[in-house]
């Protein structure tokens, strides 16, 4: 496998773009979550797999497995969406819709014009995931145009929150050495359940309301699980979590 520093083009072949990566792993019964090397960043990134009642697949921030994962995904289900929530997290979008020629490509309205520098997108996240009833929320406090938060209905009971940059923490699977150290200067203090530094200073705006927009995510009913694009998911007491969270930002 190679290293999180590897830089990966948009129009490279596949095999390029598998980087050090994880097994697929259940988080509910229609959730399932696989970690990856990030190319040229010091940091992990996660990839969330979502199966709608139809049996069909959401894949939340696209990234490219090799053979043996990528079929355990297509064993859950025809992927149906290509879910890239941000511009940063584009990279293997070319890839993954030249893969699945019949997914439609979705993208946060605000981030659309981005993510289409890269590939075409067929329709809003704002437009495409509510009538498959998953709720879509802006994140108060951010620059416009960062990212949606999802909250996911779960097959046996509750829901799942389903977010990219604006939370994460310490990773299960960390990077090693100096690169993990800057890793972790530029993620959330302390490595815990929080804002990355760097997505603070990049798009914070307003940090009384975003405390504010993640103790109201602790409110949602019977949370069972939060699942972030960086660092470890919540499986445990995921309102305590978010609580906490917010008191630390």
């Amino acid at each position: 496998m190679l290293s999180a520093e590897v830089a990966v083009g948009y129009d490279d072949p596949w095999d390029a773009s598998v980087l050090e990566h994880g097994d697929i792993e259940a988080l509910a019964p229609n959730l399932w979550w696989v970690w990856s090397a990030c190319p040229g960043a010091p940091v992990r990134r996660n990839m969330a797999v979502i199966r709608l009642p139809d049996g069909g697949l959401i894949l939340h921030s696209p990234t490219c497995l090799d053979d043996e994962r990528m079929a355990a995904i297509d064993a859950l289900g025809p992927v149906r969406f290509l879910l890239v929530p941000s511009a940063g997290h584009r990279s293997d979008l070319k890839r993954f819709a030249a893969r699945y020629p019949d997914a439609k490509v979705i993208a946060p309205r605000n981030a659309r014009a981005e993510v289409e520098k890269v590939g075409p997108v067929h329709e809003d996240c704002e437009a495409a995931l509510p009538p498959l009833g998953i709720g879509v929320q802006a994140p108060d406090g951010m620059k416009d145009g960062y990212e949606l938060v999802y909250t996911v209905p779960l097959d046996d009971g509750g829901s799942a929150l389903v977010v990219n940059d604006v939370l994460g923490g310490s990773h299960p699977h960390p990077v090693p050495g100096f690169q993990g150290f800057l890793g972790k200067m530029l993620g959330p203090p302390g490595g815990e359940l929080g804002m990355a530094r760097i997505v603070r200073f990049m798009f914070g705006k307003d940090m009384v309301r975003f405390r504010a927009f993640v103790s109201a995510l602790a409110e949602q009913p019977d949370l069972r699980v939060l699942f972030t694009s960086h660092g470890g998911p919540v499986t445990e007491d995921v309102p305590g979590a978010l609580r906490a969270a917010a008191a630390r930002i």
